[in-house]
């Protein structure tokens, strides 16, 4: 289903990314469910937002890392393919 890239399964780069940022974001709510003030709460919120923002950004690297490398091996295959036929 996932492709080696660099050495690594994609499936586990993305699960790995992603089941440390759930982490990062129930503890950020957490944070902000037990802050006592407003600036805390705000300054909370932004580090979820950046994190989410974080996981959107390495979801989109890694499967566009993903999609280059398929595209790379269907070319090689190709010109293996005329190669042959020649």
């Amino acid at each position: 289903m996932f492709d080696v890239i660099f050495g690594y399964n994609v499936g586990n780069v993305l699960l790995t990314v992603n089941a440390s940022l759930v982490v990062i974001g129930i503890v950020m709510l957490i944070l902000i469910w037990r802050a006592q003030t407003a600036t805390e709460q705000l300054l909370y919120g932004g580090y979820l937002v950046l994190g989410a923002g974080m996981a959107l950004s390495a979801n989109y690297v890694v499967l566009e890392a993903q999609r280059m490398n398929n595209e790379r091996t269907a070319a090689q295959e190709d010109k293996e393919g005329r190669e042959k036929a020649d």
